[in-house]
């Protein structure tokens, strides 16, 4: 019986190059895969080159490409980057979507920066409106993440953006893990959004003194069990996409070495997190 939801990973997580990126995802029986860099430059830095490359590599492994991980709005930005830029970002994005089958982007709401708490959350409204109207003139969906950024800080921020900006073009990836770093309970910040998510990362770890060590889903203090069987009972049946940041630390700006290490990591925890989707669903499904 085929499964109502589908498992997939953030692929530079594996490893560096696509080919290997690919070939991991094989190995462990995925059919999705996310996309964030490959070599380390973002996708939508890739030459022209590098990107009919990357979407022939991908179309002839017959993936289903669930998510473009862009770095418009991430925790790298404040909202003086230059608005030019992320457009054109979004443009270079879209028409790799595309070019893949894929119709959704992942953003971000700023880091705070030096900027008051109105201002940071005025100036990033406005440009997610600016967004989101980009986004509907190509036809791809916007999803915005629960990380560093205005509306990552809590629910009530979440719903503030989306009744604002007021867009079918916008709705959210929820990342089981953010809460750690950033201080709040993984559950209680999506029992108030959990209609508006269209996409989830999976992620783990274990908070100790202000330090987070990352771990196999279910295994750490996120709850991740619990957000699991919450997205089910509320109707959730898509992606579930792997974030292990056990060999990758973005906002450390550390990548482990392209190795057997770095793979064998990356596969247990995929592993690990499909079974615990599976047995949460099959949790929830026996009691309906």
């Amino acid at each position: 019986m085929k499964s109502p939801y589908s498992m997939s990973g953030i692929a530079d997580e594996a490893a560096s190059s696509i080919a290997v990126q690919i070939a991991t995802h094989k190995a462990i029986g995925l059919s999705h895969i996310e996309l964030r860099s490959v070599d380390g430059s973002p996708i939508d830095a890739l030459g022209k080159s590098e990107v009919s490359a990357l979407i022939a590599r991908i179309k002839q492994a017959d993936f289903v490409v669930d998510c473009l991980d862009s770095r418009i709005g991430n925790w790298s930005r404040t909202v003086e980057y230059p608005l030019d830029d992320e457009l054109a970002e979004i443009d270079r994005l879209a028409n790799i979507c595309h070019s893949l089958g894929c119709k959704s982007v992942r953003i971000m709401s700023y880091s705070r920066g030096t900027f008051s708490a109105h201002d940071w959350q005025e100036r990033a409204i406005e440009r997610l409106f600016v967004f989101v109207n980009r986004a509907k003139e190509h036809g791809i969906m916007l999803l915005h993440e629960n990380c560093d950024g205005f509306a990552g800080r809590s629910p009530s921020d979440t719903l503030r953006m989306l009744r604002l900006v007021d867009s079918t073009n916008l709705r959210l990836l929820f990342d089981t893990g953010n809460g750690l770093a950033y201080g709040y309970d993984a559950l209680a910040f999506l029992r108030p959004i959990v209609d508006f998510v269209d996409h989830v990362h999976i992620k783990d770890g274990m908070k100790s003194g202000g330090e987070v060590t990352y771990c196999r889903a279910g295994c750490g203090h996120a709850g991740v069990a619990a957000c699991l069987a919450l997205l089910f009972s509320s109707g959730y049946r898509g992606v579930f996409s792997i974030e292990p940041h056990l060999a990758v630390l973005p906002h450390a700006g550390r990548a482990d070495p392209e190795n057997d290490r770095r793979i064998g990591l990356y596969t247990e925890c995929a592993v690990s997190a499909g079974d615990l989707v599976r047995d949460v669903w099959h949790g929830i499904t026996q009691h309906v």
